[in-house]
C-alpha cells in the first residue's frame, strides 16, 4: 500500500476513534440496567469507551503534527525584528576618543524583515520528510494492533465470565442436590431405615458443596470486574451475557493462517514502518557529508533620526560540515545499530507470530477433542448418578456412593464447560495472532 493510500485509510480511523472514545466517555453509561450483552456488544462498548485507545490514537495525533512540521523546509521562513535603544551619557572623558559611550543622549531605531529559503540540500529535506511520515505510519499500525488486542481481551473476560457463570450453575446444582439428599437421609432416619451415619455424611458432604458454590460466586464476581474493566466501564449497571459457549466448529488450516497473520499483523507492519524509517535514518546520517544551500533576503530600517534609513539585502549561502568532532560517524554508527536492532526485533516478532499460531492450532484441536469425550462424560456420570440415587432410595447403596456419583456428575460437567471455554479460547487467540479484523 503507498503512502498517500496508507494515510486516507488509517489516519481517518485514527481520528474516528479519538473523537467517538472522547465523546462517549463522556456521555451517559452505554450500558442500560439489566441489558443482556452479546460479544458484538461488548466489543463495541470497548472500542468506544476503553481509554487505552484514545492514548494511541493521541499518538497518531502529535505524529502527524511532526509529520506536518518537517514540511516547513518547503516554505520560506520569515523573521521581523525591532527595537529601541536610548543612549544617554553621564560621565564620559572628552579625551578618550575610543569610548564607546557617545557624546549627546539620542535615540536609535531598528526594525527589520528577514527571509530564509532552503534552496538544496541533497535530498536531507526530503528524508527527514520520509522519516516523519514512516513514524506516523508506525503509530497508525501500532493504534490497529491496540485495537485488535483490545478485541482479544474482550473475548477472553466474556467467555472467562461465561465459564464462571455456568461453574457457578454447577456448585448451585450439586448444593441442591446434597440439600434433597440430606432431606431424604433424614427421612430414613427417622424412619429407622438409615443410621446417623447417612444423616451426618449428607451434612458434610452439604457443607462442602455450599463452600464450593460461595468460591464459585465469587470467581464469577471477580470475572464480571475484568469485563469491566476491558471494557472501559468501572461502574456499570447490573447486567447479563449472552450465552454462545456452545461448540461451533472453527475451520482453520495451519499454513493459510501463517500466511494471513504474515500479511495482516498489525505489529509486524509497525516494526517494517521503524525499520524503513531506521534505513532513511542512516542515509540521513551521511548526507551530513554533503553541502546545504539557502538563500536569504532582508529589508530593515534604522537609524536615530526620523525619517529612518532603509536598505535591503539579498544572497546565497553554501555551507559544508567540514568537521564535527566525529560527530557524523558516530551518527552514522547509532543509526546503523538502530536499524540492526528492528531488524532483530522484527524476525523476534515474525518468529513469535509462527509460535503462536502452531500454540493456538494445537490447542484447538486439543479442546474440540475433549468437548467429545467430556460429552460423553457428563451423560455416563449422569445415568450412574440416576442408579445410585434410586439405589439408595430401594436400600441398596451406601452414602459414600452418592456423594461419589453426584461430585463425579458435578465434576464431569465442570471438564465439558472447561473444554468449551478452552475452544473458544483457542479460537480467540488464533484470529488474534492472524489479525483477523472483526
Amino acid at each position: 500500500m503507498g503512502l498517500r493510500n496508507l494515510r486516507l485509510t488509517l489516519f481517518p480511523i485514527a481520528l474516528f476513534l479519538l473523537f467517538t472514545t472522547v465523546y462517549a466517555r463522556a456521555e451517559a453509561p452505554a450500558i442500560r440496567e439489566g441489558e443482556t450483552l452479546a460479544l458484538p456488544r461488548c466489543i463495541e462498548i470497548a472500542l468506544k469507551r476503553h481509554p487505552d485507545l484514545a492514548a494511541y490514537a493521541y499518538e497518531v495525533e502529535a505524529r502527524e503534527a511532526q509529520a506536518a512540521q518537517a514540511r516547513k523546509d518547503y516554505l520560506p521562513k520569515i523573521d521581523v525584528t525591532g527595537g529601541y535603544t536610548r543612549y544617554n551619557p553621564d560621565d564620559r572623558n572628552a579625551a578618550d576618543n575610543y569610548s564607546l559611550i557617545p557624546l549627546e543622549s539620542y535615540s536609535y531605531y531598528s526594525a527589520s524583515a528577514t527571509l530564509t529559503q532552503n534552496i538544496y540540500d541533497f535530498g536531507k529535506r526530503e528524508t527527514t520528510i520520509r522519516m516523519k511520515d514512516l513514524s506516523r505510519d508506525a503509530s497508525l499500525h501500532d493504534l490497529e494492533n491496540q485495537r485488535l488486542a483490545l478485541v482479544h481481551s474482550v473475548r477472553e473476560a466474556y467467555y472467562e465470565l461465561l465459564r464462571t457463570s455456568r461453574n457457578r450453575e454447577v456448585q448451585m446444582e450439586k448444593a441442591g442436590k446434597f440439600e434433597a439428599h440430606l432431606r431424604q437421609a433424614k427421612v430414613f432416619f427417622e424412619a429407622g431405615t438409615k443410621s446417623r451415619y447417612d444423616v451426618t455424611k449428607a451434612e458434610v458432604d452439604l457443607s462442602n458443596a455450599r463452600l464450593e458454590l460461595t468460591s464459585a460466586e465469587n470467581e464469577e464476581m471477580l470475572a464480571r470486574v475484568s469485563m469491566n474493566q476491558v471494557m472501559g466501564i468501572p461502574s456499570p449497571p447490573s447486567y447479563r451475557i449472552e450465552d454462545n459457549l456452545a461448540f461451533q466448529r472453527y475451520p482453520v488450516v495451519l499454513d493459510e493462517a501463517m500466511a494471513q497473520a504474515l500479511e495482516s499483523r498489525s505489529d509486524l507492519k509497525s516494526l517494517a514502518a521503524q525499520l524503513e524509517a531506521a534505513e532513511r535514518e542512516i542515509d540521513l546520517a551521511r548526507k551530513e557529508y554533503l553541502p546545504s544551500l539557502s538563500g536569504k533576503a532582508g529589508y530593515s530600517y534604522d537609524g536615530s533620526e526620523r525619517p529612518l534609513s532603509r536598505g535591503w539585502n539579498a544572497g546565497v549561502t553554501v555551507s559544508v560540515n567540514l568537521f564535527e568532532g566525529m560527530a557524523t560517524q558516530n551518527r552514522i554508527r547509532e543509526a546503523l545499530a538502530k536499524r540492526n536492532k528492528l531488524q532483530a526485533q522484527l524476525d523476534s516478532k515474525r518468529l513469535d507470530v509462527r509460535t503462536e499460531i502452531q500454540k493456538a492450532c494445537l490447542n484447538l484441536l486439543k479442546a474440540e477433542r475433549s468437548i467429545s469425550d467430556a460429552a460423553l462424560a457428563v451423560r455416563q456420570a449422569e445415568e450412574n448418578l440416576e442408579i445410585v440415587t434410586l439405589k439408595y432410595s430401594a436400600g441398596l447403596s451406601t452414602p459414600v456412593e452418592v456423594t461419589d456419583a453426584t461430585v463425579g456428575f458435578s465434576d464431569a460437567k465442570l471438564k465439558h464447560i472447561q473444554a468449551l471455554y478452552d475452544y473458544r479460547k483457542a479460537q480467540s487467540a488464533i484470529e488474534k495472532a492472524t489479525g483477523k479484523k472483526i
